[in-house]
């Protein structure tokens, strides 16, 4: 996961009207599989997470 893992990673690019600015922390899932562990380790961290 951490090749997808990114700090501070602006927004603009993933919106449709090209604004936001950098989130915490963003992962980029390929598959539903990939979703799944990321959420299960955002909630075993307590780390709060928008889909």
């Amino acid at each position: 996961m951490g090749r997808r893992a990114r700090r501070d990673e602006p927004l603009a690019p993933y919106t449709a009207m090209r604004v936001g600015g950098p989130a915490d922390l963003l992962v980029v899932c390929r598959t539903v599989e990939e979703v799944v562990e990321v959420v299960g380790m955002a909630q075993a961290y307590d780390v709060p997470f928008l889909l």
